[in-house]
């Protein structure tokens, strides 16, 4: 990173200078205009980029605006990405953790998409206010440069690793999450259980969903369960809402023989457990008697479902605020070592799992 330091020495000047120049102050001290053009020209070789937290310390601002940049994949009616993150049952949960922890905080946070965003503006937005980000989800590889660049504090909430990782980061602990879900169908004699995931129109499968896709494979045997093709149904393209999508899954399991077709089903959240479910009950599969249906996330909508969805509880708000917490101590010069933060996930019992048939309690 380049320093005031390494800009004076390159343009032969003192620090003081390059520091007058760069404020513009040049004038006012007396600084010829050679000397300031010189200082000017070596900074943007050099890429030099202000710390924008110590100028403010030195100035004796106190600014208090935290900004989160989400990537959302699902589009409205008008192909916006942003209308449709803020009501999502999950997100909404997510965000409310953000408010409160500035609010416990004394910060103002501010929420903009980062797919319709121009670097040049968010450049300003990073000149202003702005002392810390939390991001969620993959953004373009050029605004995390210029976050970088900037020196701005940053927390990813389930960054997935682009080609830069983001640290201190925070994901959901979907080893656990997918080992108490197997872990309570086994229990309920099912042998033959199935995961459905999801991808997008490109065919790219949503990295949440392929963590948990993953895990359920690296898992089946510790449950003594053994691999076979049915058991995965993640070859779907997102044309519509995910609470509609299971129709597919469902119509391709009851084409298999009775013996291969899965008895029991891991969803990738619960709006996929919703479609799977509709599904099955308008094609005469009662659930749980026939098959039983556990989702991700625990929604809202999970309880008040008919019937209500088991569930794996993601603790939405404990994510915003933990990230919103991370964020606070590198914004007042703190450390934070442990750069992985794993959230708990719990599962939830209710109506839509049972004891497969035939099997003694």
């Amino acid at each position: 990173m380049t320093t005031l330091k390494d800009v004076a020495e390159k343009s032969n000047v003192s620090i003081a200078t390059v520091s007058r120049v760069l404020n513009n102050k040049a004038g006012l001290i007396g600084i010829t205009e050679d000397t300031k053009q010189k200082v000017l020209k070596v900074a943007k070789e050099l890429n030099y980029q202000p710390d924008i937290s110590a100028r403010n310390l030195r100035l004796g601002r106190n600014l208090k605006a935290v900004l989160f940049l989400y990537t959302f994949p699902e589009k409205d009616k008008y192909g916006l990405g942003e209308n449709m993150f803020f009501p999502h049952p999950f997100f909404s949960h997510l965000l409310h953790g953000v408010q409160l922890g500035v609010q416990n905080k004394g910060y103002y946070v501010s929420y903009l998409s980062a797919p319709e965003l121009e670097l040049e503006s968010l450049e300003k937005l990073f000149d202003g206010e702005t002392r810390g980000v939390i991001t969620w989800g993959q953004l373009r590889e050029d605004i995390l440069e210029l976050i970088q660049r900037k020196r701005l504090p940053l927390i990813g909430i389930e960054p997935y690793l682009n080609s830069y990782d983001i640290q201190p980061s925070i994901y959901v602990d979907n080893e656990l999450a997918t080992k108490q879900a197997l872990e309570h169908l086994a229990g309920l004699g099912h042998r033959r259980i199935g995961f459905v995931s999801l991808k997008n129109d490109a065919g790219i499968e949503y990295p949440s969903f392929k963590d948990r896709r993953e895990c359920f494979l690296r898992l089946l045997p510790y449950f003594g369960l053994e691999n076979f093709s049915s058991q995965e149904a993640f070859e779907i393209s997102e044309t519509g809402p995910q609470s509609y999508l299971g129709l597919q899954v469902a119509k391709n399991w009851l084409k298999l023989d009775v013996e291969e077709q899965p008895t029991a089903a891991i969803m990738g959240n619960d709006l996929l457990a919703m479609g799977l479910i509709r599904s099955f009950l308008s094609m005469g599969i009662q659930i749980p008697r026939d098959f039983s249906v556990i989702g991700v996330d625990d929604i809202d909508w999970a309880q008040y479902h008919e019937p209500a969805i088991t569930t794996i509880r993601i603790p939405k708000e404990q994510m915003g605020e933990l990230a919103v917490n991370l964020l606070d101590k590198l914004m007042n010069g703190k450390d934070v070592r442990k750069t992985h933060h794993l959230v708990k996930t719990e599962l939830v019992i209710r109506s839509s799992t049972a004891m497969m048939r035939g099997v003694d309690k």
